[in-house]
């Protein structure tokens, strides 16, 4: 057995799979109570062939591949039996399969130039995030008369002008790792005053979501890395927060559901569902509409066409979760959101080793995965192609740092 084998093998990535093993028997048990067979027709089956027992044992020799083969069968299976809207069906499927391309094309890049270059990768990434930035500002300047621009539906990269807040959130993410990595202070501050102008395109825009992710995702971050969870850190994040705050008044937009005001004032309202925007109700809807279709779901892109309380607009229901059982069911839904609480743990492992190599993408999965709770961080295609980039590159990056060298191999 090569070294790179023997190291995909290590026992600690090897543990989170023991407990599985481990709960075969009950497993095997609660899916073959006799009791099943009038409500679950299945249950006879699943014993008499052992089932179980054998998908059980399939996961462990398939690993990840078994959750990736799942997703990518169910995902094509759905996409071609679609009805409603079989284009969308087809198009945001192809775009999922072009996210995990491209995810597969930055690690096999990563691996072999990239590794160790993580003080040049992200502040070209950063860079880009600057330029959409600049972009909007000079944008906003050149609208003249701004009474009659409709700002919930704003353009530029977004529909809403909430959807800002993928970039946003983006844009904070890398530059406060970056912040916080740094050990000279003139780039410390540097970094810091970064973060703050990013962040403020969430204040701006009056946007949740955005905020409360980083903030979640900054928790995550102090929880892995040592360094995340400094005096230092949480000064320089409170003062990029402030900052941001007063930079996103310097141009306050004519809608009364935007800017700062917006977000204190949504936050403070009495009623859960006027605070939750709606929600509420969409994700109870959803909640009763997965079990009609447990298994395959319904299908990608198809909630408008099919849930009524996306009244024709809403494409997701505005929870990860919730979309991912809608649209893949637990089969397919269920092998996604597994693999990505893999990826996502093993980003912490990394983090928590090789800070300089994974926390700004700790950092932005964290941020996307958490605004994915309330937002459709996870559907629409920049937020989920900057989570997929980062994913890619930490992961890679660690992988090609512990890698044995042609010499040594």
């Amino acid at each position: 057995m090569s070294d790179q084998t023997a190291n995909a093998l290590a026992p600690k990535d090897a543990l989170p799979f023991l407990p599985l093993i481990a709960a075969t028997p009950v497993v095997f048990a609660v899916l073959t109570i006799p009791y099943l067979n009038s409500v679950f027709p299945a249950s006879d089956f699943l014993r008499s062939f052992s089932i179980p027992v054998t998908m059980i044992e399939l996961i462990i020799v398939l690993w990840v591949k078994l959750a990736l083969l799942t997703v990518c069968t169910v995902a094509i299976g759905t996409m071609v039996t679609a009805v409603h809207d079989p284009v969308s069906a087809y198009l945001r499927t192809l775009a999922w399969g072009a996210h995990l391309l491209f995810g597969l094309s930055v690690a096999g890049i990563t691996r072999q130039y990239w590794s160790g270059r993580e003080g040049e990768v992200w502040p070209w990434m950063l860079a880009g995030l600057l330029a959409y930035l600049g972009t909007l500002i000079a944008f906003v300047a050149t609208l003249g008369s701004t009474k009659d621009f409709d700002w919930m539906w704003f353009g530029l990269g977004v529909i809403n002008v909430r959807q800002l807040g993928f970039y946003s959130a983006a844009g904070f993410s890398i530059a406060i790792g970056l912040a916080i990595l740094s050990k000279e202070r003139r780039s410390r501050w540097l970094w810091g005053g970064v973060a703050a102008a990013m962040i403020a395109l969430s204040f701006w825009s009056g946007t949740r979501s955005s905020v409360l992710s980083s903030i979640a995702a900054l928790g995550l971050a102090a929880f892995a890395c040592r360094d995340a969870r400094s005096a230092r850190a949480l000064g320089m994040t409170l003062v990029s927060f402030a900052l941001g705050a007063l930079l996103s008044v310097v141009h306050v937009a004519p809608e009364a559901d935007m800017g700062l005001k917006r977000i204190f004032t949504s936050v403070s309202e009495r009623d859960g569902e006027a605070v939750a925007s709606g929600r509420i109700e969409t994700w109870l809807s959803t909640a009763k509409a997965i079990p009609k279709r447990p298994f395959f779901g319904y299908g990608e892109s198809q909630f408008r066409e099919i849930e009524p309380t996306a009244l024709g607009t809403l494409n997701h229901p505005h929870n990860m979760f919730l979309q991912f059982l809608y649209q893949w069911g637990f089969i397919g839904g269920g092998a996604f959101l597994g693999l990505a609480g893999l990826l996502l743990w093993r980003l912490v492992g990394v983090a928590k080793t090789s800070p300089h190599l994974a926390l700004p993408s700790l950092l932005i999965v964290a941020n996307m995965f958490a605004m994915a709770q309330i937002e459709g961080s996870i559907y629409h295609p920049f937020p989920v192609m900057i989570a997929v980039f980062a994913l890619a590159f930490g992961l890679a990056a660690k992988g090609a740092e512990i890698a044995p060298s042609p010499e040594t191999g």
